[in-house]
């Protein structure tokens, strides 16, 4: 309950009265159905990653970190966030000019895709749940912000490294692309009357791609 409340709370500070009922509607229409689309993507190796035009200093962030700089989700969702790190996941601060622009996660042997949905990846890292703040899009800080992990992950065993997105999302997609990821999988929760449908298909080549490098987000 104190969680329900709180996530009301939130959206009603984002949006008002009008959001929460927009929220509340969109809630029961998804629990008749839904339907969330995914697109993993893996990087492979250790090669050039290209040069960095936007860069961005990186801090390793504890809970009261979150905590000091407001971030909306340990505000809004505190229960989450501390779960996140009981389970050894490890949260990211990209700053500019120290100021935090860009918040992100890793994690060891999964990838978190949506709380309660969860793709195995062994002995592998996965990268999930990255945000830029508003005032920082558009700069290229969240492409440098993978560059910058995937040049400081572990490389005595050269793990591939995993990332998630909702194809529909089209910055994500070119930042994921510009870093180097490539998409291997496709993945599709249907929600019906209750019951939850999770299928996996193998990721078809990237439109976006053509034969140029996409714009950073």
């Amino acid at each position: 309950m104190r969680r329900l409340y709180r996530k009301l709370k939130f959206n009603y500070s984002e949006g008002g009265l009008g959001r929460l009922l927009q929220k509340t509607i969109s809630f029961t229409l998804n629990t008749l159905y839904s339907e969330s689309l995914w697109k993993i993507y893996i990087y492979k190796g250790f090669g050039d990653l290209g040069s960095s035009e936007s860069p961005v200093q990186c801090r390793t962030l504890k809970y009261q970190d979150l905590l000091d700089a407001q971030y909306y989700k340990v505000v809004a969702f505190p229960e989450e966030i501390r779960s996140r790190f009981d389970r050894q996941n490890t949260c990211y601060g990209f700053y500019s000019n120290e100021n935090l622009a860009v918040v992100g996660w890793s994690s060891n042997g999964y990838l978190e895709i949506e709380q309660g949905v969860v793709f195995p990846c062994p002995s592998e890292v996965a990268l999930f749940d990255f945000m830029t703040l508003p005032e920082y899009r558009g700069r290229g800080l969240y492409t440098n912000a993978l560059r910058y992990l995937i040049r400081n992950i572990d490389k005595t065993s050269e793990p591939s490294v995993y990332i998630a997105v909702d194809p529909n999302n089209i910055p994500s997609v070119k930042g994921i692309q510009s870093a180097g990821f490539s998409p291997f999988l496709c993945m599709s929760r249907r929600k019906i009357l209750g019951f939850v449908f999770v299928s996996q298909s193998p990721a078809q080549p990237d439109r976006l791609a053509g034969n140029s490098k996409p714009a950073a987000r």
